[in-house]
């Protein structure tokens, strides 16, 4: 897919696996959207980011959220609860936009 807000070659396009950031208001990327991850960016409060858990390997997408000095990854979705980005976590890339393509 093409996108005006490539920064780097190092960006990439990922599509949405599961229901952690549906919202039932406001922002949601739900699940088979694609999103368009820029990997020379710092992320700043607020930003949607891709981050890998180094003791299982796992990618996740989240809201990265700093509060009282602390970072925090959380999902849009509130059934599912935030997680405190420690070392153990590699933030990827800053999320620059999310889209879904239709079925003709």
């Amino acid at each position: 897919m093409h996108t005006e807000y490539s920064e780097s070659d190092k960006s990439f396009w990922l599509k949405v696996v599961g229901d952690h950031m549906t919202s039932p208001s406001g922002l949601s990327v739900p699940e088979g959207y694609f999103i368009f991850i820029e990997t020379s960016l710092s992320p700043q409060n607020g930003d949607l980011v891709i981050a890998k858990m180094l003791q299982n390997n796992e990618i996740i997408f989240k809201k990265y959220v700093i509060d009282a000095g602390r970072v925090y990854l959380k999902p849009l979705n509130p059934l599912y609860h935030a997680i405190e980005a420690t070392k153990d976590i590699q933030v990827i890339g800053v999320v620059r936009e999310a889209r879904t393509l239709l079925k003709v």
